[in-house]
């Protein structure tokens, strides 16, 4: 069940994660990496790194759980949970696509703009 990698975007920040399984299907190493715009040990770095390091946790504990279920056959391996999440990576991929259009268009200063065709 394990990802290779996360990447979580907040206001100001990114966090990624490397989730590495062990031997077995019991145990992982995570390394996480925090990229803020304001420098670290600034008060608006610590509420920041809480908040993402909060966030962390809550998702060890699911997939913790989420993994155990897979072991006893109560999941079974999709992308997603189709009775709960339905079609929300579309939803995801057209609210991102939405906003970097929006924020494209509003600044054109971009040292590389890609092309999109």
């Amino acid at each position: 069940m394990f990802p290779d990698a996360t990447l979580s975007l907040y206001a100001g920040g990114v966090t990624s994660w490397r989730i590495m399984p062990q031997e077995g299907a019991s145990s992982s190493i995570t390394e996480f990496d925090y990229y803020h715009e304001v420098e670290t040990g600034s008060k608006e770095f610590e509420y920041y790194f809480r908040f993402s390091r909060t966030v962390a946790l809550e998702d060890l504990e699911l997939v913790e759980r989420a993994q155990i279920n897979l072991n006893f056959g109560i999941y079974t391996e999709r992308l997603l949970n189709p009775d709960q999440e339905n079609d929300y990576q579309t939803q995801v991929l057209d609210t991102c696509s939405a906003q970097f259009e929006k924020e494209w268009e509003q600044d054109t200063s971009w040292s590389a703009q890609p092309s999109l065709s």
